[in-house]
């Protein structure tokens, strides 16, 4: 089992948790929950049932595990998680409008072009990270800070 993710983070005034967690080799899930006052607002699932018997499970478990806690508080600062939209518009009484409908065209992306004389893509596995980073529990960070010291991780 590796060592999970926790942040809380502050948006429109309200401070939500997220938390990411691996079931381990018998429960071969990546679960990623986001908390407001101790009550599941949403939760994430990834199976890395495909990858359990690799050598470089670890480093494909930890890449998915931050990957996944990333796309959480993302969607959370973007208003696209309807639980936590509920929530803020109960507690601050501040309206947020539900996020576009994927199945409204003008909100799909553009098809991808064809390519020629090439052959069906194969599945990729996530790249390798280097070291698993942890996080002081009961931190609180924006988003912003989250994203520039892991893009400066990245870079050293």
């Amino acid at each position: 089992m590796i060592t999970g993710y926790n942040h809380n983070i502050r948006h429109r005034g309200l401070l939500f948790h997220v938390q990411t967690e691996d079931g381990g080799a018998g429960n071969p899930y990546v679960v990623t929950i986001l908390f407001f006052n101790g009550n599941v607002l949403a939760q994430r699932r990834r199976s890395y049932e495909k990858f359990k018997e690799l050598p470089e499970r670890e480093e494909i478990v930890v890449a998915m595990m931050k990957e996944q806690h990333k796309e959480i508080m993302k969607d959370l600062v973007g208003d696209r998680l309807r639980g936590a939209s509920q929530v803020i518009e109960m507690e601050t009484g501040e309206i947020i409008p539900p996020p576009p409908m994927a199945s409204d065209p003008a909100n799909l992306p553009p098809p991808p072009m064809a390519k020629m004389n090439q052959p069906p893509p194969q599945e990729k596995m996530p790249p390798p990270i280097s070291e698993t980073i942890e996080v002081e529990k009961g931190a609180e960070k924006t988003l912003d800070e989250l994203i520039l010291e892991f893009l400066n991780e990245e870079e050293d």
